[in-house]
């Protein structure tokens, strides 16, 4: 795949408590094959005085009732207002230091309706218009994970167990063996312990991602040395037999004597 190259990779994630209605957002920031985190933003908005109306998601809040209250908590004091300032002023300063980034999602649909809903809001460009002459898309790792299981044939689920895959990734280690979780304070432990916070899920779609790319690449110098050395270019391999008769599948029709006349 095209994107199996080193690059700035930017995964964003955000939580909702209500539709359409954002409770916390993080950009997380690294760097592939090098597996370096370079930076890590996360912005959150009070909420705590917002009644859920969807059934489906009161019921999802109820049942991660522990995620819920922290990302209440980082919100406390932050209105609405400020909160989406501030989101728009660091993508503004994404653009404007690295227009050519990569964007990264598990659920892209979602997270960039919902980040370009505040950008238009307040009459910025939408986040794939990265620059006046860069217009860019966002790679999704869900659908990155599943072409890869069905080239593999193995349920995606079970995909970096399969092993031929792990045979693959033993053999051509590249940046997933390096990628660790973002900073050491006791918030971010406590975030990355809880589903459904915002830098924990960013930082386990940015794993996934990377082990993507790490397969797709393993794959490829695979198929190489196949091609290189198991099957040698034709310019290597003697010339092919020359057949001075019709070979011997060639499909044969023989005719019925004609009847005798009368």
């Amino acid at each position: 795949m095209a994107v199996s190259r080193s690059g700035v990779y930017v995964v964003l994630d955000v939580e909702l408590i209500d539709n359409g209605v954002w409770l916390s957002l993080c950009f997380l920031t690294a760097r592939y094959p090098t597996g370096e985190v370079m930076a890590v933003e996360e912005f959150y908005v009070d909420r705590s005085q917002h009644e859920i109306k969807n059934p489906t998601k009161k019921a999802f809040w109820e049942k991660h009732a522990e995620a819920l209250d922290y990302n209440l908590k980082r919100g406390m004091g932050k209105p609405e207002e400020v909160a989406e300032a501030s989101v728009c002023a660091y993508v503004q300063d994404l653009r404007a230091r690295n227009p050519h980034f990569f964007l990264v999602s598990d659920n892209p649909g979602l997270d960039i309706l919902i980040l370009d809903t505040i950008l238009a809001k307040y009459n910025h460009e939408p986040l794939s218009q990265r620059a006046p002459d860069v217009y860019a898309q966002v790679l999704c790792t869900w659908s990155y994970k599943q072409s890869l299981a069905r080239i593999f044939h193995v349920k995606t689920a079970s995909l970096f167990t399969a092993p031929f895959v792990k045979m693959l990734l033993q053999q051509y280690p590249m940046a997933a063996t390096r990628f660790r979780m973002p900073r050491n304070s006791k918030a971010a432990k406590e975030e990355i312990r809880l589903p459904h916070t915002v830098l924990r899920d960013c930082s386990v779609t940015l794993a996934t991602f990377f082990r993507c790319l790490d397969l797709t690449a393993a794959l490829s110098q695979f198929v190489q040395y196949q091609e290189t050395v198991m099957c040698p270019p034709r310019a290597m391999m003697p010339p092919p037999p020359v057949f001075h008769h019709a070979p011997i599948y060639a499909p044969v029709f023989i005719s019925a004597p004609a009847p005798p006349p009368g």
